[in-house]
């Protein structure tokens, strides 16, 4: 232990693997925390969205100008609203909050418990039937500029889709979050060791100097940034001790 702990204390490529790893760990907890603790409604709020953007593109004009939405009975239409219809809805409103198509039973727009319609809500959650809903509504686009479409699902189906989606995707994520680790950490520990050569190169040279040869100089060629000063002054201080030395011969000699 207390041999690793020196590494750790001495070693600075293991300081900065060690700073990095942190660093990474830290972000993809921050990344898994946010999508799974911090927003459990993500995966509602993409359903809902999905859903509106599968019906606007069903969406048809009866001869009176009013939008619904085409029913199609294929294995890409909108058959999931008859199938389970106790469980997902979609209305569309019009202007003065009147259900103009449904594909439910209820003629009522749907709206907060206890509260009015209001076509500026967005996303929502409202009890029918003794059932929790959740809810999107949503402005269609031109031409049903004065129409919103309203989606709902309820909280038993939702938690189907949870089961079935949320654990497989935090799995996906772990796994792709740890290979990505991996990988990185490897290009990381590969980088460190091509960064510190010039490093290496400028100890070796070091070594070779002695009394007898002052002359050597370290090159700060490919040096990093960060530690030109300090072989700069160690060339300085070479250069002062070879004077220096040669003072001292001369002094010697005479």
């Amino acid at each position: 232990m207390s041999y690793l702990k020196k590494i750790i204390k001495n070693s600075l490529k293991t300081r900065l693997i060690i700073a990095f790893f942190t660093a990474l760990i830290l972000l993809i907890s921050g990344i898994y925390a946010y999508l799974f603790v911090l927003n459990p409604n993500i995966l509602i709020d993409h359903i809902l969205n999905k859903q509106v953007s599968f019906l606007i593109e069903d969406i048809k004009t009866d001869p009176q100008g009013v939008p619904y939405v085409f029913q199609s009975n294929s294995e890409e239409g909108n058959w999931i609203y008859s199938v389970l219809n106790k469980d997902i809805f979609y209305q569309i409103i019009n202007k003065k909050g009147e259900v103009v198509s449904s594909s439910s039973k209820s003629f009522k727009a749907f709206s907060p418990n206890n509260e009015p319609y209001n076509k500026d809500t967005t996303y929502f959650n409202f009890n029918h039937e003794n059932s929790l809903f959740y809810a999107l509504n949503h402005k269609l686009p031109l031409p049903f500029a004065n129409y919103n479409l309203q989606v709902a699902t309820s909280l038993r189906l939702l938690d189907v889709f949870q089961i079935t989606n949320i654990s497989p995707i935090s799995k996906t994520v772990l796994l792709v979050s740890l290979l990505s680790l991996l990988i990185v950490s490897i290009a990381v520990i590969i980088t460190i060791h091509f960064m510190l050569r010039p490093l290496r190169d400028a100890s070796a040279v070091a070594y070779k100097i002695t009394p007898q040869n002052l002359q050597g100089r370290l090159s700060i060629a490919k040096i990093p940034d960060e530690l030109v000063p300090l072989i700069s002054a160690f060339n300085e201080a070479l250069a002062r001790l070879e004077q220096g030395f040669k003072v001292q011969q001369e002094f010697l000699a005479t």
